[in-house]
């Protein structure tokens, strides 16, 4: 017993804290078995790694998120509480909202079988309703193989899955998440432009009827959008938390400074049951533009 604690505090240095405990307990505990310690020691060193594996990327993306040119550190750190920096990525770890942002009623991926598994499966593949969208439109024919190329990728969620356990939800979150930001958020911020910018009211049209075929269809995979919209206050119910790229737009108005301006791709957020039965949300951030004082 003593020798495979003493084995195990030197290869994982960072928890031997935690091995010490268990240590004493199988000193006085003569029924705890070896399976049990190495299991305990393998979940413990399981959860250190992701917190490791977490702090290094925050880190990371910390200093690219603030490197950005567009980005306004005066507004960011207005709010003491945006001084915390575990705030800044959106698209891979879980985050606290403000209720009046979070919709009540909406589902939780919980997948403890492999038939939910199939069936959130089939989810994720039926694109067909965008794509008879873009081929009853002559504006829509260019992007049907952009959507067909989403639909092969994410068949490939099944390689991801060994076996259903109590991470398998996050696992497959994590997966969407990854694939809609790779593949689906190009289009929501393309629509977004087509319908602001264009003259046409037939483009006008078509992006918006595109976008909504999208929000349709990230909603029965249970990816919703934030309820956030122009003119509230980047600071507002920790809104700025939900956002990867805020740029700056000067204004002389201070009733302005700020506010949102312009959202051209909102934050959305998928909700699941983690490791520890908890609800929990992995979020994609979004893309903003923010009034800033002049000068």
């Amino acid at each position: 017993m003593n020798r495979l604690v003493d084995n195990l505090k030197k290869k994982y240095g960072p928890i031997k804290k935690c091995l010490y405990v268990i240590s004493e307990i199988g000193k006085n505990t003569v029924k705890l078995s070896i399976e049990i310690i190495k299991s305990i020691i393998n979940k413990v060193q399981s959860c250190y790694e992701k917190y490791i594996f977490n702090r290094k990327h925050l880190d990371k993306k910390y200093d690219r998120v603030t490197s950005n040119k567009n980005f306004d550190k005066e507004v960011y750190l207005r709010n003491e509480d945006n001084k915390n920096e575990d705030i800044i990525d959106k698209q891979i770890f879980n985050v606290d909202k403000s209720d009046s942002l979070i919709k009540k009623d909406e589902c939780i991926l919980i997948l403890q079988t492999e038939e939910m598994l199939l069936d959130y499966i089939k989810r994720l593949n039926n694109v067909d309703n965008i794509i008879d969208y873009l081929k009853s439109n002559p504006l829509g024919e260019k992007f049907i193989k952009y959507i067909e190329r989403y639909k092969l990728n994410i068949e490939k969620i099944d390689k991801e899955i060994d076996e259903i356990d109590e991470e398998t939800n996050e696992k497959v979150a994590e997966y969407v998440i990854s694939i809609i930001k790779k593949y689906l958020t190009n289009y929501l911020i393309g629509c977004y432009r087509g319908y602001s910018g264009s003259n046409a009211d037939s483009e006008k049209d078509f992006y918006r009827n595109f976008e909504k075929e999208i929000e349709k269809y990230l909603e029965s995979i249970y990816v919703y959008k934030e309820n956030i919209e122009i003119g509230m206050s980047i600071n507002e119910n920790d809104i700025i938390d939900s956002f990867e790229d805020i740029r700056k737009r000067k204004t002389d108005n201070e009733d302005l400074v700020e506010k949102i301006n312009e959202i051209e791709l909102k934050p959305h957020y998928i909700k699941y049951i983690n490791e520890y039965e908890e609800e929990s949300l992995l979020y994609l951030g979004g893309i903003c533009v923010v009034w800033v004082k002049e000068g």
